[in-house]
């Protein structure tokens, strides 16, 4: 797996060395520190983590969406086009239109006093130009797109439907003008196990049918393993290994996503005893030296407190490539830490 790709005809977009600090120049808090990404046509690439590993983090900063306060460094190229140099107005001709976001709670980015036709409707006319009715049309086709009764949702308020059909609204004004790149940060948390299931089957028929591609950021690693094509690894603003999905979950090089994965309930390994990390993800005003995991790992040595692992490229026995920042990633057997 290619972590960086120039001149990879079907990358459409790339974080290259990303940082993102907030605050002023005296004490700046360090949220993401040099992630590199890359994103295909037409496939899911997953950001897993803890939370504050600096997975949103990273998302809102490819669509601008970050406080002022944030300052980012590195580069975002969608295409060939730098986002971070974009003036405000160039962005916003790209934000909703060709890079698009679903976010974790409908409810804040649904407004309660308008119907939903209205609001998909409103995506539309902005971005293309549509007339009020033309516009009112094509909501309805993208609600019925969606798996939703158009007509009747139509002249729904928010208020008047469930948690996972407000999802799919949002889902459809995400994808009214067939954006190149979906973002979905944490779509499915707030869902029960059922709707997140029909959420993702959703999200893999808008992925397949327009060919977009999604950037899919969630802490729940079962659904990450059938649903992503490629996984990044994130830990205090860093990415830890990248790899394909079933790479990954097959062998994790790295003792982070190892715990990780055994910390996940799993039917196979039923009645026993569950994983758990000791600590927490470091402050971002206070990460240790060296390697940020190193106060929880359970592999560290001295070397591991003073000298920041580099993300080194490896490749596996049936020649796929991967990424993963350890200074013992050879040393670690598949599940090796699993019981300790």
């Amino acid at each position: 797996m290619e972590s960086t790709a120039r001149g990879d005809p079907a990358a459409v977009l790339r974080l290259e060395a990303l940082t993102v600090s907030f605050g002023g120049s005296g004490s700046p808090i360090r949220a993401v520190r040099g992630v590199d990404i890359t994103l295909r046509a037409a496939s899911v690439h997953a950001l897993v983590g803890e939370s504050g590993a600096g997975k949103s983090v990273s998302a809102k900063a490819v669509l601008g969406l970050l406080p002022r306060s944030a300052t980012c460094g590195g580069r975002i190229l969608f295409h060939d086009t730098d986002l971070l140099s974009l003036p405000a107005r160039s962005l916003r001709a790209i934000r909703g239109k060709r890079i698009a976001m679903v976010f974790q709670q409908p409810d804040k980015h649904l407004n309660p006093t308008m119907r939903v036709g209205s609001q998909v409707a409103e995506v539309l006319r902005y971005h293309n130009g549509l007339e009020r009715r033309e516009a009112l049309l094509q909501a309805r086709s993208l609600l019925d797109m969606v798996e939703l009764n158009g007509r009747e949702v139509l002249r729904s308020f928010p208020h008047e439907l469930s948690g996972g059909m407000k999802q799919r609204v949002a889902i459809a004004s995400a994808i009214a003008c067939r954006p190149e790149v979906l973002i979905a940060d944490e779509p499915t948390t707030a869902l029960d196990v059922t709707i997140q299931s029909q959420i993702l089957a959703l999200l893999d028929r808008v992925r397949r049918e327009l060919g977009t591609a999604i950037l899919f950021i969630s802490h729940d690693l079962p659904l990450v393993r059938g649903f992503a094509d490629d996984v990044s690894v994130l830990y205090a603003g860093r990415i830890v290994e990248q790899a394909t999905s079933r790479e990954l979950f097959s062998c994790a090089h790295h003792p982070y996503t190892d715990r990780l994965i055994a910390a996940t309930p799993d039917p196979a390994r039923r009645g026993e005893r569950l994983a758990a990390i000791r600590g927490s993800v470091p402050d971002p005003q206070d990460v240790p030296a060296g390697c940020a995991f190193a106060p929880r790992c359970p592999m560290a040595a001295d070397r591991c407190r003073v000298e920041v692992p580099p993300l080194r490229l490896s490749e596996d026995a049936d020649g796929s490539q991967r990424r993963s920042a350890c200074h013992f990633a050879e040393q670690l057997i598949c599940g090796s830490l699993h019981d300790g």
